[in-house]
């Protein structure tokens, strides 16, 4: 069984149209946490000039980011850019980083048209609990001739974006995320 979100919304609840909604999928893959997602991509999107691999600031470019809270209030964020890179953070609370080192992601991504999709596997390592236990969010960082448009999963409310907002995570239905078959 895989678990399916799908993102119609920007940061504070406001609707996306549905052609620009963001669509992930997350099942168990072995001793990891398989994330696939196709997302609405502009023909303007930002990359960082550094090579591709680990990125600090990658959210000043266009990404998909997910976030796990943990029970004890600690948290993992893993950003992904459609050019390759990508950035894993773990936090011990709201916004104190503990751990900025890079670690390597397994990821893939593709570019058709408007369309960028993606895939990367999360350890269960780095998890430190079962993905059941987690609280999760996911967010889209793009581009668009306005400037930049936050979508996701579940709204923040605030008065600008603030993604580490772990108090408006989810939880995963029970059983949700069973091996790839």
């Amino acid at each position: 069984m895989i678990h399916r979100l799908t993102i119609f919304t920007r940061w504070d609840g406001t609707a996306v149209d549905a052609r620009e909604a963001l669509h992930v999928s997350l099942y168990q893959s072995g001793d990891a946490l398989s994330i696939q997602f196709s997302a609405c991509l502009a023909p303007a999107y930002t990359v960082p000039p550094e090579p591709v691999g680990f990125t600090h600031g990658l959210w000043e470019y266009d990404v998909v980011e997910v976030f796990f809270a943990r029970p004890d209030g600690s948290y993992l964020e893993i950003e992904v850019g459609p050019g390759g890179h990508w950035l894993v953070y773990e936090f011990s609370s709201y916004r104190q980083a503990s751990d900025k080192t890079p670690r390597p992601l397994q990821y893939a991504t593709r570019i058709t048209d408007d369309v960028w999709e993606g895939e990367f596997l999360v350890p269960q390592a780095w998890l430190k609990c079962a993905p059941q236990e987690c609280r999760v969010n996911v967010y889209q960082i793009r581009s668009v001739e306005q400037g930049r448009e936050y979508l996701a999963w579940r709204s923040i409310p605030s008065i600008e974006p603030d993604f580490h907002r772990v108090e408006c995570f989810e939880g995963l239905p029970p059983n949700a995320l069973l091996e790839d078959d």
